[in-house]
């Protein structure tokens, strides 16, 4: 993969987090193969499909979205 970072977001309580988990370990062993860096696996616990959409303002929202602007900001 060409991008320095990637960051992939589930939660606890979404039917594809098993898709996303699957996705973030392939694409990490692909990474290593070819020197790159880590894959970031963030998990929300306690959290449904697309909550950040429905709860914007909660505690556990503004986090992740905190830490994707991180992410995409970079070190």
């Amino acid at each position: 993969m060409a991008c320095e970072r990637l960051m992939v977001c589930t939660v606890e309580y979404d039917f594809l987090r098993w898709c996303g988990r699957a996705y973030a370990e392939v694409v990490a062993e692909a990474r290593v193969a070819e020197g790159q860096g880590a894959v970031e696996l963030l998990e929300t616990e306690g959290e449904g499909h697309v909550f950040y959409i429905s709860k914007p303002k909660s505690d556990k929202a503004k986090a992740m979205l905190d830490r994707i602007v991180s992410s995409v900001n970079g070190p």
